[in-house]
């Protein structure tokens, strides 16, 4: 009786343990939410060497910087983040523009839980086959 009582109480504990983990994959994730989110609705104008009002956002650290307007991302303060400002349509021009396809509710609702959860990037590493050939050997 001892061992069965053991046995189901370590189940329910592996039980537990895997309803955690699949929660954690439901979190928002800046390589498979933010950055197709960025692609579709910013990228066109907000990338390059001429990205519109300073914001680039091409790479996570592009995102991070500074534009003309303040930092897009304010990790863990996302009524703070110009990004959600923007497509929430509380600055003084709304983004995307009208003329352009527009996010969905449920979109920006995950871009404004990564950035309450600490903006976090999630970007696989560089292997060392995939490096450019200008980059520093450690």
């Amino acid at each position: 009786m001892r061992f069965v009582r053991t046995w189901a109480v370590a189940f329910l504990a592996l039980l537990g343990g895997a309803g955690f983990v699949m929660a954690d994959d439901d979190s928002p994730s800046y390589t498979k939410d933010v950055k197709p989110f960025l692609r579709t609705y910013c990228m066109d104008c907000h990338s390059g060497a001429r990205a519109k009002a300073g914001y680039s956002v091409e790479t996570f650290d592009s995102l991070m910087k500074k534009g003309r307007g303040g930092p897009l991302v304010v990790p863990e303060k996302p009524d703070d983040s110009h990004l959600i400002l923007s497509v929430t349509g509380k600055t003084r021009r709304a983004m995307p523009p009208r003329n352009k396809p527009q996010p969905k509710a449920d979109e920006i609702a995950k871009v404004r839980d990564w950035i309450k959860s600490g903006a976090k990037d999630d970007t696989p590493a560089a292997t060392d086959d995939k490096k450019k050939p200008g980059d520093a050997k450690p």
